[in-house]
């Protein structure tokens, strides 16, 4: 399961900070560049629900996995004939869907092998993480020397490489005693999942901008690539640390406190992105709030979605959280940071999403401890 976590997170590793430089080579502006991030963030919105719901239906999580990894690597295929807008966009939606398809029913597994222990999870996701500094600083080094066309050479041999291991993870057992689940359109009638999920949404509307536009916010402010693939990597390495000491924060401190604090410390971190990007030293502390505003967030939602969901309906339940956060959240996300980039700038752009987070705060108090 490890290894898996970190070949997929591997791959995000080499989309997230390079592909917009990538696009940029190929002569797309920000608009066009915004938009096909949007795209890869679409399938999350459709691709989750879909898989979760088979999944929770089937005998095999594992199967569905497998399918949606090996129909990802076929898709990116593609990319090798695609070099303009127009060709970019089905290549990518075929790609987006595919490869956040097998995600939930993923973690849905890993979560039933971790049995009655599921603090433990936070441990086992956090070679994702390191899959994701391994990607960043490796491509951060190879690419002023071998150019932007490294980048989709990479995607495609790590997304492979998570197509083949995904044969090598064994299917969890499912509990033969459980009672039966209430119906699904009875559960997502909670009010805590209503504020956990509209919360996730505009906490990842916050983070569009950053995943879609860090890198070459930092390159345009005259950081290097290795500079930047750093910075990316310092941002994860805070979060492994969170993942780290996870179990030992959610023993001690209530979840509904942990996922304010979380929310707080987003706001913080894009206002001073927006501020003092020319200081080194505000990004590095910002860099290290990440692992506060994704890792202790994600964390926290992991275990709210625990007590809300039922075994048997855990699969739709975490497709649920990742359509409405990384999907539509980040969808939004990015195709407002593309519009909104050169219209009222990167530092106005960072701001709103500071506001945005606020936002998600207040939303995020409706949730039960």
């Amino acid at each position: 399961m490890a290894a898996y976590y970190f070949f997929y997170f591997a791959t995000l590793g080499t989309l997230i900070p390079y592909w917009p430089v990538y696009l940029k080579g190929l002569g797309l502006d920000a608009d066009e560049i915004g938009l096909l991030f949007a795209l890869l963030a679409l399938g999350r919105i459709v691709s989750p629900l879909i898989a979760g719901t088979v999944a929770d239906g089937s005998d095999s999580r594992m199967g569905v996995v497998r399918g949606a990894s090996v129909l990802a690597s076929l898709a990116f295929v593609a990319v090798w004939w695609a070099d303009t807008f127009v060709q970019l966009v089905p290549t990518l939606l075929a790609f987006g869907f595919f490869f956040t398809a097998g995600l939930s029913p993923f973690e849905v597994n890993t979560l039933a092998h971790l049995g009655t222990t599921p603090e433990a999870y936070s441990r086992v996701r956090l070679w994702g993480s390191v899959g994701f500094i391994a990607a960043v600083a490796a491509l951060g080094a190879c690419l002023g020397p071998l150019g932007t066309q490294i980048v989709p050479i990479t995607v495609a041999v790590l997304v492979t490489i998570t197509a083949a291991l995904s044969f090598w993870v064994p299917e969890a057992r499912r509990a033969t005693t459980e009672t039966p689940p209430p119906p699904f359109l009875a559960q997502i009638r909670d009010r805590s999942l209503h504020g956990l999920l509209l919360s996730s949404f505009l906490i990842q509307v916050a983070h569009g901008p950053y995943y879609t536009f860090f890198t070459l916010y930092l390159e345009d402010h005259a950081y290097s690539s290795p500079v930047a693939g750093g910075l990316w990597a310092l941002g994860v390495a805070a979060e492994i640390g969170l993942f780290l000491a996870a179990p030992h924060l959610l023993a001690r401190f209530p979840r509904q406190a942990l996922y304010s604090v979380a929310l707080g410390v987003a706001a913080l971190r894009w206002c001073l992105l927006a501020t003092l990007v020319d200081a080194p030293v505000a990004v590095f502390v910002q860099q290290l709030l990440h692992g506060v505003s994704f890792g202790l967030h994600h964390t926290v939602a992991m275990q709210y979605l625990h007590r809300l969901f039922p075994a048997r309906s855990q699969g739709r339940g975490l497709a649920l959280y990742a359509a409405a956060s990384f999907g539509a959240g980040g969808a939004l996300g990015s195709l407002l940071a593309g519009l909104g980039w050169e219209r009222i700038g990167a530092e106005g752009v960072f701001l709103c999403a500071g506001v945005v987070s606020l936002l998600a705060l207040q939303v995020g108090r409706r949730i039960e401890p």
